[in-house]
């Protein structure tokens, strides 16, 4: 059991029982941090993380992330899951989640991106944004923020 301000970017965690959130932090709760949830981390910075659960994007500072204790998922589960953004350039994988809900999901999906399609990262531009991959016979540039929430599985080639 760690702090969330310790997990790392691109990791699934579970949010487990933590002894210090009281009944004044009910608003944490509420946004579904409870036991048992699954917990995706984007992103990380000095002072704030921003993070997926239960299929919403979540900014905390690090204080209030703190509060929130997490452990990894077990073996079989997302954690052995990257994001899409995380593939290099010439790496391939197949498409195992799309995280978010609503307009954004329904996007991703209407350009192809769907559970068990194969993905082949193309070009990356120099900052990071937009990633260029091949899927389904086509090229498709995304931002990197919807790359993130397209978890891949990487193929492995022994």
């Amino acid at each position: 059991m760690i702090p969330l301000t310790e997990g790392q970017i691109g990791m699934v965690y579970s949010v487990t029982n933590n002894p210090k959130l009281q009944d004044k932090d009910q608003h944490l709760r509420d946004l579904g941090f409870v036991t048992g949830a699954e917990l995706h981390v984007i992103s990380s910075s000095k002072d704030a993380m921003i993070v997926m659960v239960r299929g919403s994007r979540v900014a905390l500072n690090k204080d209030t992330a703190a509060l929130v204790y997490i452990e990894p998922m077990r073996e079989g589960s997302r954690a052995d899951w990257e994001s899409l953004d995380k593939l290099a350039v010439g790496g391939t994988g197949r498409v195992g989640a799309i995280l978010g809900k609503g307009a954004i999901k329904r996007r991703l999906m209407d350009m192809g991106i769907t559970r068990g399609v194969s993905v082949l990262v193309r070009k990356v531009a120099p900052l990071g944004d937009p990633i260029q991959v091949n899927i389904r016979g086509y090229e498709l540039s995304l931002r990197k923020s919807e790359a993130q929430l397209v978890l891949v599985e990487e193929d492995t080639h022994d």
